[in-house]
């Protein structure tokens, strides 16, 4: 099956690739030093996390990605190792919700664009650390608002805030674009049968569409008809994942112990040194975390062996 583009999609298509514009100029900003930093929200699977990353990648922009959850002092350690990049911290909203990562990004944020501003590491009232000079910019990217206090309002005075929330509709007639281009070696009607499936499972489900589903779904199907699934029908693969996902989906931002933490590290240490085996630095920016964190959590990892 070939998707017909019909005009009420061709207008939908339209805003959305609008709504991404914003996003992206709101990267530009931090990349260009025109603003400290951004915080984008917006429901999750919309193309944040894409369009900012697109933008840093088209400007040759030094950049850190951290997500999922980063400490105040995993922040403050990534910022002092790479103090002139742009750090995009991508679904940590649990550091806007603590009063110390907040009194971090604030001192990051507490200044102009491209000039150093000094950052303290302070703990019960006590320096721990040596300031430092941060020039660099700040894009956090999450599924909620950001909340209100007021640290977190003395944070969003010195940043652009965007909120991304572009309907099902938009999402649909975006996915029915990409798909009538192929993907890797598949055949645009290989792409839209995906799509189609991923759209029906989305409303039986009664959950709003994310853009994650559609690649995803396309390497699941790459996966079946190449005979590496072990017999498991396309179908399955995406059904089940996409429940799963929805199932979780409530607790995303339920606070974890320190041993939950420190287990998800080691199991992402775990990963990319499989994934990159011997490569360091692609090991590094894989998990997702300051260097100083990971070397932790490899040594760990080593005894743990």
């Amino acid at each position: 099956m070939i998707a017909t583009i019909t005009p009420s999609d061709q207008e939908q298509l339209a805003r959305f690739e609008h709504l991404l514009c914003l996003v992206k100029a709101r990267a530009m900003g931090v990349a260009r030093r025109k603003h400290v930093g951004a915080y984008i929200s917006g429901r999750t699977g919309g193309g944040k996390t894409f369009a900012v990353r697109e933008v840093l990648e088209a400007e040759g922009v030094n950049h850190q990605y951290i997500n999922c959850r980063v400490s105040p002092g995993g922040l403050y350690d990534a910022m002092k190792e790479n103090p002139e990049d742009v750090h995009v911290l991508d679904d940590v909203f649990t550091l806007f919700k603590h009063p110390q990562g907040l009194q971090v990004l604030q001192a990051a944020l507490n200044g102009s664009a491209g000039e150093p501003r000094k950052i303290p590491y302070v703990l019960k009232g006590e320096h721990k650390e040596n300031p430092f000079d941060f020039s660099g910019g700040v894009i956090a990217i999450s599924n909620r608002p950001l909340h209100r206090d007021p640290v977190a309002d003395a944070v969003a005075s010195r940043i652009r805030i965007l909120e991304h929330e572009p309907t099902d509709q938009m999402i649909v007639a975006f996915m029915w674009s990409q798909a009538s281009g192929g993907f890797a070696d598949m055949t645009p009607e290989e792409c839209c049968e995906v799509v189609d499936f991923v759209v029906a499972q989305s409303k039986r489900c009664e959950y709003r569409l994310d853009l994650r589903h559609m690649e995803h779904g396309w390497q699941d199907y790459r996966l079946w008809r190449d005979g590496e699934s072990l017999g498991v029908h396309w179908k399955e693969l995406i059904a089940s994942s996409m429940s799963q996902t929805f199932q979780e989906d409530g607790l995303i931002d339920a606070p974890l112990s320190k041993a939950e933490e420190l287990r998800l590290q080691r199991d992402k240490v775990r990963q990319a040194m499989a994934m990159f085996p011997g490569d360091r630095t692609k090991q590094i920016k894989f998990a997702g975390m300051p260097t100083r964190t990971f070397d932790r959590r490899l040594n760990e990892v080593k005894r743990i062996r």
